[in-house]
């Protein structure tokens, strides 16, 4: 009697984990709040790759050959709701050239595309459903097809290859030549893949499916125009195996806050399978140092500016 009822407890728990599992996996991904991205490169500060030192030195955005903006045209088509997408559209098979023209940057609403909506406080989308966070309107949620091509340097072979998008809201699936390398739901803040095996010599597909509304709208309830789009650059970076991923810049006042102390920390990378003084996929912290004489004097003097008096002002900086 034990090992029967043992038996029909066993069926029964699993038949519950089953399901649970079914309806895990039925969440969609812009609907999950435990899902921000998926392949996203860990942030980092703003910067871009140039070949040598004196270039790197001025400083200017398109003054490297190893980054390729993306902006300008691209084909653009909107489904009024997920399920209305069209499938394999992202596939450079798929025949797109009857679809809009459409110059990226670009905020859909504004070109005639779904609707543009003010609101202060209240949920975007009321109109169409009672806000039950994390889900959004399911019969009317447009959705953003877009398409473009673009080719890599022959010089890029052998290194890393990044697309970046500065700003897309509210989520958005990206794909090359076919294949999802991803997804992003961080609306106004970079979202990096690295794409560097699914590119291929020549023309490469790029496609791009956003979504207006998705579980990060409960967070972005302000007094603003709702609207979403591809809101800022879009481009294609390469960087060496081994490369600088990030870095830090911090100062702080020493020596009885006369002097200054400038610290900068470098977050390297290699993502090859050789030894070049790191092991691959791991990080190694290199920190430079130096001092700056009457770093304090400085800063009392951009206290100053503006206040009568010299209201900062110290004999020691006379």
């Amino acid at each position: 009697m034990k090992e029967v009822r043992k038996k029909i407890l066993t069926g029964v728990l699993s038949m519950v984990y089953f399901c649970v599992s079914a309806m895990a996996q039925q969440i969609p991904d812009w609907e999950n709040p435990k899902l921000t991205g998926i392949n996203n490169e860990p942030p980092h500060a703003s910067f871009l790759p140039y070949p040598d030192e004196a270039s790197a030195l001025k400083n200017e955005w398109t003054g490297t050959p190893y980054s390729i903006l993306l902006n300008g045209t691209w084909k653009i088509r909107m489904a009024d709701n997920p399920d209305s997408r069209i499938p394999d559209f992202y596939k450079a098979s798929y025949d797109v050239s009857s679809w809009d023209d459409i110059q990226i940057p670009a905020t859909f609403e504004v070109h005639g595309y779904s609707y543009p909506i003010y609101v202060n406080q209240p949920y975007e989308f009321e109109h169409l459903m009672k806000p039950d966070p994390p889900h959004v309107p399911t019969n009317y949620n447009p959705v953003f097809m877009l398409r473009r091509e673009f080719e890599v340097p022959s010089n890029w072979q052998g290194r890393q290859i990044f697309l970046r998008f500065n700003a897309v809201k509210s989520f958005f699936y990206a794909y090359v030549n076919g294949t999802q390398i991803g997804l992003g739901k961080d609306g106004k803040t970079p979202v990096e893949f690295n794409i560097t095996k699914f590119i291929k010599p020549g023309k490469n597909t790029l496609a791009v499916e956003v979504f207006r509304w998705s579980d990060g709208t409960y967070l972005e309830c302000q007094d603003m125009w709702r609207m979403s789009g591809i809101n800022r650059d879009v481009f294609i970076c390469s960087t060496p195996d081994v490369r600088i991923r990030d870095f830090f810049v911090n100062g702080d006042l020493v020596d009885d806050y006369v002097n200054g102390e400038f610290r900068v920390v470098v977050d390297l990378q290699n993502m090859s399978m050789k030894d070049a003084g790191c092991r691959s996929f791991s990080r190694v912290l290199g920190i430079a140092m130096t001092t700056l004489p009457d770093a304090g004097c400085w800063m009392l003097d951009y206290l100053n500016l503006g206040m009568p008096g010299n209201l900062f002002s110290e004999n020691r900086c006379q």
